[in-house]
């Protein structure tokens, strides 16, 4: 944990990826919750998860020569912003309207396929030394999987005690914390060394 003490960079990167991770699965939840509710078709509920993991099967492939020829702050940025934007889907969506919250959640998710490969090419940029950049690859490593039990696990609070609207209101928040947090960092994350 030390590279997140003593690099203010690495540090904020950590906690925007971690923040907007965390709030993918508040909205998980709470769309799980919606679709179910609205359809009471398990078939249906399933597709919730296709819609989370289906654009990154598909677009991948296209995420590594993006951020490898944009800026990757300004793909952070742009993108989590967007996905903010496309969020209102989700505040919109009913029993009669369900199919804005699949639109919405697939849009979120094709965007987010360059996002993840933004920050983990951004570290090298960002970490002094060779000691940081491991401790930081081991770091962002090991707290995405706890990021997504705790953001399932707090979002199905949250969702229960405040309700849906509020879960995903929630979730378009994480998207602006993440673009500013991304944004105030001045080191460059495209520089190579």
């Amino acid at each position: 944990m030390g590279v997140l003490r003593s690099n203010k960079n690495v540090r904020n990167v950590w906690i925007a990826e971690n923040i907007s991770v965390m709030g993918d699965y508040f909205t998980y939840v709470a769309l799980v919750g919606l679709v179910k509710d609205a359809t009471d078709s398990t078939f249906l509920v399933s597709l919730v998860y296709a819609a989370y993991v289906l654009p990154s099967f598909f677009l991948s492939p296209i995420a590594g020569p993006i951020v490898d020829k944009f800026d990757r702050r300004k793909i952070i940025v742009t993108i989590s912003l967007i996905q903010a934007f496309c969020g209102i889907g989700m505040l919109y969506a009913n029993e009669s309207r369900i199919w804005l919250a699949f639109l919405a959640q697939i849009v979120i998710s094709s965007l987010s396929v360059a996002v993840v490969p933004a920050f983990g090419s951004a570290l090298p940029n960002l970490t002094g030394n060779d000691e940081e950049l491991r401790q930081a690859n081991v770091i962002f490593g090991s707290s995405w999987g706890a990021m997504v039990f705790i953001g399932s696990a707090v979002g199905g609070l949250f969702s229960a005690t405040f309700g849906r609207t509020a879960t995903f209101a929630a979730d378009m928040a994480t998207f602006v914390i993440c673009a500013v947090m991304v944004w105030t960092i001045k080191a460059p994350m495209q520089e190579r060394k």
